[in-house]
């Protein structure tokens, strides 16, 4: 059979059942925003009549991603799937008879694909054409029967299961025979989903393990795998040791291996989790982080313990560094057992760009003291970002921003004039850390209730003008066209060629190649020189939350009462 391109799957008549798969990194969602991790795109052909739901598995580093899709016999399926594990990593599919809500360990899927071995790297997409054979036919490409070795110089290690409590404070959880070279895959099933416990050793964390579920281990050593064992959740009165366990594992006992730090990941801009093998005695970790050293500046302010990971606070991470954390060996699992050597990891930088927009804008205040408030649509990174009202040239503004991280619903307010001390009592600078870094009592100029950005550019233009933000990538993701006068016949030719590219980019209506004098005007929002003479008058701002691209979401007129800092009348907190 012949299998398709991602574009061009199609229905075959045969048992193989074929699916297309795109993966890429960091791609931009219909939406353009910006996804973290790898994408999946998939598309299959006609689903067989035995095919209500799909598994796919995506495996990379630590991490294992198992998503289950529901099909409909006859039809064919496409989804997306994302935040899955970028680098070198695995991909399987596995199609089942029965729905995905009642999916078990012991359901049997009735099609199976090879597994496939792919490295996702950030703007390069990743094209896949997989097929699927019917389960037990002669073509089978991969077997799952893993009583038999792949390599038959290989014997498969054979499991069982043996009972460890803390002699701490008394915490069950379940570990299986040590197999000198194994790696183990933990997961657990509830009510047919199916959720990988990311442990790679041979005790699963308790804690993260719900009632009513049942846990599945696969040990794999020398390109043999064992059987899978199911352990039921109910089964927590003590059980008689298997002879693989005897001197292994013993009620009570400390683990007869050190604790490993399994690996770091930066799940914010300020916050770094680490994995451990085991759960973590919370008597062993300072509150303050003082444990846990990082490299390139990094700085650790306060740690806290949940089973088998542990939350460090640090200082704001730099977009695009990977850094280093080193880990006292004076951390403890529950039987006091410290972490061994090396107790370091490699991680990458937490990067989320923010989504912003264009807010409130007051062009008319005296000694060019004038203003422009950034909304934070969802919180992130605006390292990058770019404000600039016409084509930021020589004499118009054109700020960049620097390290800034932001949350939803917070406010970033622009200032003119940074060198004029009646505009700027103070001399504030930027504020990188918080909305009252630079708190107002000392510096006059600034909102507390805003991150306060200064430009040395000498005023806004208050005639027309277009303001534009662009991201850090330089594309624009808002943009506003205000004049004093719908009525007048001309428009700046700054004006005209900022309008005609954010016309191209589709971020105003009507979306037109060139507005060119009396159709700038006409589609601008007024009244730009009517508002007030000082912060507290005044000022051009949205109605309400919508974002249409238009001047019907902006004031006309004098404007509204000013809201530096705060929602405008007709907005809500996201």
């Amino acid at each position: 059979m012949t299998l398709l391109p991602f574009s061009h799957a199609r229905a075959q008549i045969a048992r193989i059942f074929a699916v297309a798969l795109l993966l890429l990194v960091a791609c931009e969602g219909a939406d353009n925003q910006s996804t973290e991790g790898a994408v999946l795109r998939l598309a299959t052909t006609v689903t067989p009549p035995d095919v209500l739901c799909l598994q796919v598995t995506v495996s990379g580093g630590t991490r294992q991603i198992v998503r289950t899709l529901p099909t409909t016999p006859g039809s064919t399926l496409e989804a997306r799937l994302e935040g899955l594990p970028t680098g070198t990593a695995s991909v399987s599919l596995r199609a089942f008879p029965t729905a995905c809500a009642g999916l078990t360990p012991a359901t049997e899927a009735t099609w199976l694909s090879d597994v496939l071995s792919v490295t996702l790297v950030r703007g390069q997409p990743v094209d896949l054409a997989v097929t699927m054979r019917a389960n037990g036919r002669i073509n089978l490409n991969v077997s799952y029967d893993f009583d038999v070795a792949p390599d038959a110089g290989t014997p498969a290690p054979r499991l069982a299961l043996c009972e460890h409590v803390s002699n701490r404070i008394g915490q069950r959880y379940y570990c299986v025979n040590e197999i000198p070279g194994a790696t183990y895959s933990w997961i657990s099933v509830l009510d047919g989903v199916v959720t990988p416990l990311a442990s790679s050793t041979r005790c699963s964390p308790q804690s993260i393990i719900l009632a009513g579920s049942t846990l599945e281990v696969v040990a794999t050593v020398g390109g043999s795998s064992s059987a899978p064992l199911s352990i039921p959740f109910a089964t927590l009165p003590p059980m008689p040791l298997d002879p693989l366990c005897t001197g292994d594992v013993d009620a009570g006992a400390p683990p007869t291996t050190s604790l490993e730090l399994i690996g770091a990941q930066a799940t914010s801009p300020t916050t770094v989790v680490l994995t451990f093998s085991r759960p973590i005695d919370p008597a062993s970790v300072a509150p303050n982080g003082s444990q846990f050293v990082f490299n390139n500046g990094l700085i650790a302010s306060a740690a806290m313990v949940s089973d088998r990971t542990v939350s460090i606070a640090t200082s704001v991470q730099t977009r695009g560094t990977q850094y280093e954390i080193t880990v006292a060996n004076s951390i403890t699992d529950l039987t006091g057992t410290a972490v061994g050597t090396p107790a370091s990891a490699l991680f990458d930088s937490f990067f989320v760009t923010a989504v912003v927009r264009i807010n409130e804008i007051n062009a008319n205040i005296s000694l060019n003291c004038d203003l422009i408030e950034l909304r934070v649509i969802r919180g992130g990174s605006m390292e990058g970002f770019r404000l600039t009202e016409r084509t930021g040239g020589a004499s118009d503004l054109n700020l960049t921003f620097g390290p800034l991280v932001v949350r939803t619903n917070d406010f970033v307010v622009v200032h003119t004039s940074a060198r004029n001390l009646t505009c700027n009592p103070g001399g504030a600078t930027q504020e990188a850390t918080s909305p009252n870094q630079q708190a107002a009592t000392t510096f006059g100029g600034n909102f507390d209730a805003a991150y306060d950005w200064w430009s040395e550019d000498n005023g806004l233009t208050s005639t027309d003008n277009v303001f534009t933000l662009f991201d850090d990538r330089g594309a624009v993701v808002d943009a506003v066209f205000l004049s004093n006068d719908p009525a007048a016949a001309t428009a700046a030719s700054g004006t005209e060629t900022a309008a005609a590219a954010v016309g191209v980019a589709g971020q105003w209506s009507p979306a037109l190649m060139s507005y060119v004098d009396s159709v700038f005007r006409i589609n601008a929002a007024d009244d730009l020189d009517a508002t007030g003479i000082n912060a507290a008058g005044n000022s051009c701002q949205r109605v309400n939350d919508d974002d249409t691209n238009s001047k019907a979401d902006w004031t006309t007129g004098m404007g509204a009462a000013s809201t530096w800092g705060a929602l405008n009348a007709g907005q809500r907190a996201l």
